[in-house]
């Protein structure tokens, strides 16, 4: 087999790193809303109830579970799948998503990847040399399509609407 599927499969692969990363920064987004509103509800029912300490015990450890639960499941699995430990998206699963964004490759990603696990089986030399050859001719064709477009970085600021009121509410407590 040529390059061009090694070229395919990186772009894959490099595919799945910033999916990945999106998820990370759409997690920091959401934790720093979730943490940013829990903190000043409770803050909120602190000043109102006037509690005592083991109330405000309870409640202060909950903050904590609850702002560490937040931050592992938003930000710290998307890491470490970042990072490729543990279980992340297969190659398959990945042309799955770029095939939703890109319907001009759609199934042709997939069955390229699929036809290369096939390569692994017990296969005679004339079916062998045919299936690297369709290999190479679909992932010569698919080499000059972007996979990394499919995930945009940019929407995440979208996402932002979600911490600014949370954010302006404890810069204005701060303040005043």
């Amino acid at each position: 087999m040529t390059g061009d599927f090694n070229i395919l499969e990186k772009k894959v692969r490099s595919f799945i790193r910033k999916y990945y990363k999106n998820q990370m920064i759409r997690g920091t987004i959401y934790s720093v809303a979730i943490i940013l509103s829990l903190f000043l509800f409770i803050d909120l029912i602190e000043y109102f109830a006037w509690a005592g300490t083991l109330v405000r015990t309870i409640i202060f450890y909950g903050f904590l579970f609850v702002t560490l639960l937040v931050l592992v499941f938003n930000v710290v699995i998307p890491g470490i799948k970042l990072a490729q430990i543990g279980k992340t998206l297969t190659n398959e699963q990945a042309a799955r998503i770029i095939g939703a964004y890109f319907p001009n490759v759609s199934d042709r990603l997939l069955n390229t990847l699929q036809l290369r696990n096939q390569i692994g089986k017990d296969l005679d030399q004339g079916e062998l040399s045919l299936l690297e050859a369709s290999i190479d001719q679909r992932s010569s064709e698919l080499k000059p399509i972007p996979f990394q477009k499919a995930i945009d970085l940019k929407k995440n600021v979208k996402h932002l609407r979600y911490v600014v009121p949370a954010l302006l509410a404890v810069v204005v407590i701060l303040i005043i």
